[in-house]
């Protein structure tokens, strides 16, 4: 093997090349007035985009060491990605700060493992501020806040996704379908929710979206065990890629070739496939094996009906109107709302005969699944890529939406971690030693990074240490709204973030940032 080797300063000179240059390109989007970066793919197309995440994705660079400099920015963007789907620019540059604080503090002879330390002790008590500073989400005008704040501050989608939330009574149960038609249009849909376990969980960092989306799909019942993909998987494949139609698999088990298989046609796109695993254990099973098919009007291949995996034909498969799969749960929308109805009327004659608590409670579970309801969000424009920029946003904006109203609100615009680096110092001075310190102290400087960033976005004609200042001096709730070039109030004016967006985006930004100052040497294996 063809090792590169770099030590000490010199390996971390090269890996913040890299950090700067992917940093330049992600901190350009971030805020009200952040700019589109273009992206053009090896196939020649171009997409206009200002998602951090997918951003941070297409950057590589030629140079190997610089890229692997990149490549732990590419980690922060879709940690944070994958944590929360929001937040993603504002961690970059948070970790891009602390890096080049830090190196500074560390080139002045200060013990890297204290910076660290002190870094990781800090980043607990600003966690514990934000939760004590966070305030619940209690009406649809604030919902609406939100919403409009995580899409670019675009009202119509923060109306919108509102809307949706409230319609679904805030379980979330929200879908977004592009349509030719002009405009975005929100529709409350029949549904029907049924807890899962997604078999290839991994696709989901694979992709840019956090669910997939299938529209009527064939969908194979079984209780068998996947094992050979020639003659079990492959024939099954070629018969629906004929049709051009998705295939949904409802399993019990399969083995690792076959699912890499179900996996790499999926990310081929040669046939949409995906599998999920059938919950529960024993009748739980039997259960949701019934309720699936019946739904579906798929037939049930198992060894009890007589029917294997090797005979499957299209007969014998069900369909939906639409399913929606993320990593814990499948919504299904029947192509035949009357096999709903049916279901419910068996379910509910069930319980009044059975007299055990337990049954009982069983089919009480299996009725409630029957009830959902998911609101529709039918997005339209005059191209794919309008369509697509419009989907990305409402997309993002239901995702820090959905976390505000779990863990409350703070001050946007970067103001909360500002106010939070006063503290920070304040709650330094008293409690860590002076090596620790420091990195407490390089940490609230980077504190100010990502307002300092929108500030520098706006293109204003502004002193952006000035305006740091004037934020500061009039205390927490305080912040700098760019669209009015004025200090202002940002709860009254409806400009705030999740807290658990803000908390996630701190940690991850605080966990690479880290390894980062204590790296003596990196190596590059060809």
């Amino acid at each position: 093997m063809n090792e590169k080797i770099l030590y000490d300063v010199k390996a971390r000179k090269e890996l913040e090349k890299g950090i700067d240059i992917i940093f330049a390109v992600i901190s350009s989007t971030l805020g009200p007035t952040g700019k589109n970066v273009l992206l053009q793919y090896s196939s020649g197309s171009c997409e206009i985009v200002n998602s951090g995440a997918k951003i941070a994705r297409e950057i590589q660079l030629e140079d190997e060491f610089q890229n692997i400099g990149a490549s732990l920015i590419r980690q922060v963007a879709s940690k944070t990605y994958y944590t929360v789907g929001d937040g993603v620019t504002t961690a970059v540059v948070l970790a891009y700060s602390i890096i080049k604080q830090g190196l500074q503090v560390r080139y002045s002879g200060v013990d890297p493992v204290s910076i660290k330390q002190g870094i990781r002790k800090a980043l607990y008590f600003l966690i514990d501020k934000i939760a004590d500073y966070a305030k619940p989400v209690e009406e649809i005008k604030d919902l609406a806040c939100i919403a409009s704040m995580a899409a670019g501050c675009n009202s119509q989608i923060g109306s919108i996704v509102a809307r949706a939330i409230c319609m679904t009574a805030n379980k979330g149960l929200i879908t977004i379908e592009k349509t030719n038609s002009p405009g975005i249009r929100l529709d409350l849909v029949e549904g029907i929710k049924f807890d899962i376990r997604s078999l290839s969980p991994d696709i989901f960092s694979m992709i840019s979206e956090k669910e997939v989306v299938q529209y009527n799909p064939y969908i194979l019942v079984t209780d068998q065990k996947i094992t050979c993909v020639n003659k079990e998987i492959v024939p099954i494949l070629e018969q629906v890629s004929k049709t051009g139609r998705p295939l949904l698999l409802v399993i019990d088990s399969i083995e690792r070739q076959a699912l890499s298989t179900l996996v790499v046609n999926y990310l081929k796109k040669v046939v949409n496939v995906f599998a999920i695993k059938i919950p529960g254990f024993l009748d739980q099973k039997k259960e949701f094996l019934y309720d699936f098919a019946f739904l579906t009007g798929s037939d049930i291949i198992s060894y009890e009906t007589g029917r294997t995996l090797r005979s499957a034909s299209l007969s014998m498969m069900g369909s939906a109107e639409r399913v929606i799969i993320s990593e814990n749960s499948i919504l299904l929308t029947p192509s035949d709302s009357e096999k709903k109805l049916v279901l419910s009327s068996q379910l509910k004659k069930q319980i009044e005969k059975t007299s055990g608590c337990y049954e009982r409670e069983k089919l009480r579970t299996r009725l409630n699944n029957l009830s959902g309801q998911i609101a529709l969000i039918r997005v339209g424009g005059s191209d794919d890529s309008e369509r697509d920029c419009l989907k990305s946003d409402l997309e993002v904006s239901i995702r820090a939406t959905k976390l505000a109203i779990r863990e409350g609100v703070v001050p946007g615009g970067g103001a909360t971690f500002l106010h939070l680096s006063t503290s920070l110092i304040s709650w330094s001075k008293s409690i860590l030693s002076f090596e620790e310190r420091s990195g407490a102290l390089l940490l609230a400087k980077a504190l100010y990074a990502p307002a300092g960033n929108i500030i520098k976005n706006s293109g204003l004609d502004t002193n952006i240490s000035s305006v740091l200042e004037k934020m500061r001096d009039n205390g927490f709730g305080y912040g700098y709204d760019v669209l009015s070039d004025q200090i202002v109030n940002m709860y009254t004016h409806g400009i705030v973030d999740s807290a658990q967006v803000l908390r996630s985006s701190l940690q991850n930004a605080v966990s690479i940032a880290s390894l980062v100052l204590i790296t003596e040497c990196v190596i590059c294996c060809n």
